[in-house]
């Protein structure tokens, strides 16, 4: 059916007609006029449909706080057309949150089960007019509603478990955060009050500290959902009863051996309490204690039972019945006790018996099973203990000897127990030993005997006897008691022995003194002679020594030495009594030392020291005129008077022997000789001495004419500087050569011999003789012929054409210049050129060629 007449515009709106909720299919055609001219075909379809009014929003929405504990119950006002209704639930006010919980149903009464309880939940409801929501209205304004909590139904409180509070716990209901405790003196929940803090609790458990010892208390709870106990319930239905235990008493003591028939046990009262029992063992352990007696309401215990010798540990228990049953109390704290021991009689303490300790004994005590042992070094000190002992003796070896202590010891119980109340206490100590190492000097000093000692331990003095024989019963002290460990006996006569003891003790006074010491026998020396002198040349037959007289001996002697050391010579002669003494025994002209001892005797017993020293000559008579030859003439001024000397007119200064004449030449030493090359090339060649024994070096080199070597320098170094006897160097004079000729001679560095030649021949020996050299040292020496010095002679073996060092010249001597071709020369190859033209090329080949095989390895200097 037409909808709506041709009209120019696109669009309509379909009102008037049409039943709400019914689908219609729509189509449009197109004309060129108000009369549909020129019609178009329909167009696609499509649908469409018009909604229903909705029903107005339920109102009166009503939800219970708190009026259930299962459950949140939602009501609402009847809307009229409305034949169901659905619910919504939100925990928040915003407007998106809200979901439905319930199905469209026809009640206006809605209890969420679901709820959990202690949450506030906001409602809305929603009407329409049928089970398929037909016309569903807006949703309804919120109302708020929670499901009240539960109270705690398991409750525990603890019956005497603790002394200071009683503990609770209690169970946590669903939807319960916080809680609060309340708790009467009697099961009426109406008597209950809330105790703890103000603030509502999270723990599902409490310490009641607030409590009085052994009265019962009933504990209920209440439980909220924040601190300030919204959403609360009433107190909890169950409650649970509990009570703190009384604290046992306190300040136990047990006497300490203050009686010698019981052991007292006191303790503190405990308001609470009526009653008290006292326990009793033998270790620190309550769990086996024995109980004493009856109940008691005293404070206070005798414990006549106890057996002396025995520690007992005692525990005390309180009840507020008179059967101990009434909240009786734990066991205190334990305090041990003891009856008192007797004093330990007839106590001694060893006076110097013994050297290894001092040694302390005591009655036995009954009852003891130990002693405590300590010692003092004063009365009035603390004493130092020695130890636990079941023994009734101890030996002390930790005293220090001479030392005087105050020893004390005590009967007692256990070795953690009680002691006698009194000390019995005795004197002692331990004895010094005698000195050891006893020295007396024999003769070292002239003034005294010097006696010397090892120390003792325990000693702070010492005392020195002195007697004449070794009896120690006749020995008599030299001195008071010192402190020092040595002593000299100024009083001992010079050279007379005598024995020496020591003792030692612990005070200036010789307190505790020791045994004598082992002996030793010492002497005083006598001084030594003074004033020796010994002859100076003066005697041609002897020296002559002299020397002063010494108090007191008897007997001289005479020693000897060639030094200044009387253990490098020896004594001459025996024991005499003269103070002079002629020795004939010594060589003229030598200087000695001489040394004079005195002794009391023939024997030389107790000898002094060496005299100091003094030195003499015995003078030389060549002639034998009987006149020192110092006295005599010497012209030549060389030490040899005219009469003897042989070479007389030797120049002064040189050294001549007995005769007067100079000694044997000895020529100057010759350590090492070289080669230079001078032939306008480079090198150096060593020279091997024959005497040395190395084998002649091949010097390969020959002049420009190719007959002859040179020119050459020839250096030769010497040990020490030389000279030419009369100042000058000639050349065929000091150097003579076996074969060419010397250009010149020349001191270099005062040890060279610089030696120009040349046109030494050629595979033979060169000679270099030397002549006219003298040392420096010994300028008078010369040589005069070769054949004097035959040692000193230089000799080099020249051979033409050895290049490699390996004669005689071969094939390999052609290889080795081969090698070098056109190298440029230097100081390793410079022997390639053979014929001096300063090139290594074939005129070098060519030389040796002519050489090889030549009979020049054979050669040998003569």
């Amino acid at each position: 059916m037409v909808a709506r007449d041709w009209s120019s515009a696109t669009a309509y709106t379909h009102i008037s007609g049409i039943t709400p909720e019914i689908t219609y299919y729509y189509w449009v055609k197109a004309a060129t006029s108000a009369t549909g001219t020129k019609a178009s075909a329909y167009s696609d379809a499509d649908t469409g449909w018009m909604a229903w009014t909705p029903l107005p929003y339920p109102t009166g929405v009503d939800s219970s706080d708190g009026t259930y504990n299962t459950k949140i119950r939602v009501t609402w006002d009847e809307v009229t057309e409305a034949n169901a209704y659905r619910v919504y639930r939100s925990t928040s006010t915003a407007a998106n949150s809200f979901i439905p919980i319930s199905d469209w149903n026809g009640h206006r009464i809605y209890d969420d089960f679901t709820a959990t309880p202690g949450v506030t939940y906001f409602y809305r409801v929603q009407s329409a007019v049928n089970l398929q929501g037909g016309r569903a209205s807006n949703l309804s304004i919120y109302d708020s509603g929670y499901r009240s909590l539960v109270p705690p139904d398991t409750i525990s409180a603890s019956d005497g478990d603790y002394s200071d509070h009683v503990h609770l716990e209690w169970n946590r209901p669903e939807g319960a955060t916080h809680f609060r405790v309340y708790r009467a003196e009697s099961s009426n929940p109406n008597d209950a009050t809330a105790i703890g803090p103000w603030q509502w609790q999270t723990e599902t458990s409490y310490d009641d500290f607030n409590v009085t010892p052994c009265t019962t208390y009933f504990y209920r709870i209440k439980a909220g959902t924040d601190i300030y106990g919204n959403h609360g319930t009433d107190v909890s239905l169950n409650y649970a009863t509990g009570h703190s235990a009384m604290l046992p008493p306190t300040s136990v003591t047990a006497s300490d051996g203050t009686y010698g028939d019981k052991i007292e046990v006191t303790w503190n009262s405990i308001p609470e309490a009526g009653i008290y029992r006292v326990y009793r063992n033998t270790v620190d352990d309550p769990n086996t204690a024995q109980a004493q007696g009856p109940a008691i309401t005293a404070t206070s215990y005798d414990d006549i039972y106890a057996t002396k010798g025995q520690t007992y540990y005692y525990w005390v228990k309180a009840a507020q019945g008179p059967y101990m049953v009434d909240c009786p109390t734990d066991f205190s704290s334990s305090d041990a006790g003891w009856i008192d021991l007797s004093t330990p009689g007839n106590m001694t303490a060893s006076d110097g018996t013994f050297y290894a300790h001092v040694h302390i004994d005591w009655d036995s005590v009954t009852g003891a099973t130990h002693y405590s042992l300590a010692r003092s070094e004063t009365p009035t000190g603390d004493p130092d203990g020695l130890g636990m002992l079941t023994t009734t003796s101890y030996d002390d070896e930790t005293a220090v000897p001479g030392q005087t202590y105050y020893y004390w010891v005590q009967a007692m119980r256990q070795t953690a127990g009680g002691r006698s109340s009194t000390q019995a206490s005795d004197t002692g100590w331990r004895a010094l030993t005698a000195p050891t190492a006893v020295y007396a000097t024999n003769g070292t000093y002239s003034y005294c005997v010097n006696i010397t000692w090892s120390s003792v331990e325990g000693a702070t003095h010492y005392r020195v006897y002195r007697h004449t024989y070794d009896v120690v019963g006749g020995a008599t002290p030299l001195d008071v008691w010192q402190s020092e460990t040595f002593y000299d006996d100024t009083t001992a006569v010079p050279g007379e022995t005598y024995y020496y003891w020591v003792k030692a003790a612990a005070s200036d006074s010789g307190e505790h003194e020791s045994d004598f010491s082992n002996s030793d026998a010492g002497w005083r020396g006598l001084p030594e002679p003074e004033n020796l002198t010994a002859s100076d040349g003066t005697i041609t037959s002897h020296v002559l020594v002299n020397w002063d007289s010494v108090s007191g001996a008897s007997h001289y002697c005479v020693f000897r030495s060639p030094t200044g050391n009387p253990s490098d010579g020896g004594q001459l002669g025996g024991w005499g009594t003269e103070t002079s003494y002629e020795d004939t025994s010594v060589t003229p002209g030598l200087t000695y030392y001489y040394w004079v001892k005195a002794a009391n005797n023939s024997s030389g017993d107790n000898a002094s020291n060496y005299s100091a020293p003094d030195t003499g000559w015995r003078a030389e008579d060549c002639d034998g005129d009987g006149t020192p030859d110092q006295d005599e003439p010497d012209s030549d001024d060389d030490g040899v008077i005219d009469d003897c000397d042989n070479c007389p007119g030797t120049p002064s200064g040189v050294m001549v022997d007995e005769n007067g004449c100079p000694p044997p030449c000895v020529p100057p030493v010759i350590y090492h000789a070289e080669s230079i090359m001078t032939h306008g090339t480079v090198g150096q060649l060593p020279l091997y001495l024959l005497y040395g024994g190395s084998e002649p070096v091949i010097e390969s080199r020959y002049d420009t004419d190719k007959n002859s070597v040179g020119p050459t320098l020839m250096v030769v170094y010497f040990m020490d500087s030389i000279q030419a006897y009369d100042g000058s160097l000639d050349a065929g004079d000091e150097v003579l050569l076996s074969s060419g000729t010397i250009d010149s001679l020349s001191i270099i560095n005062n040890n060279e011999l610089h030696i120009d030649m040349r046109g030494a021949d050629n595979n033979t020996c060169l000679i270099a003789t030397l002549h006219g050299l003298a040392s420096v040292s010994d300028g008078t020496c010369r040589i005069t012929e070769a054949s004097v010095m035959p040692d000193t002679d230089i000799k080099v073996k020249v051979i033409l054409g050895e290049v490699n060092y390996m004669s005689p010249v071969n094939i390999f001597d052609l290889g080795a210049i081969k090698r070098e071709f056109s190298q440029p020369l230097g100081e390793y190859n410079f022997f390639m050129d053979v014929n001096t033209d300063g090139n290594i090329d074939i005129d070098d080949i060519y030389v040796i060629r002519s050489n090889v095989f030549k009979p020049q390895g054979g050669l040998t200097c003569p």
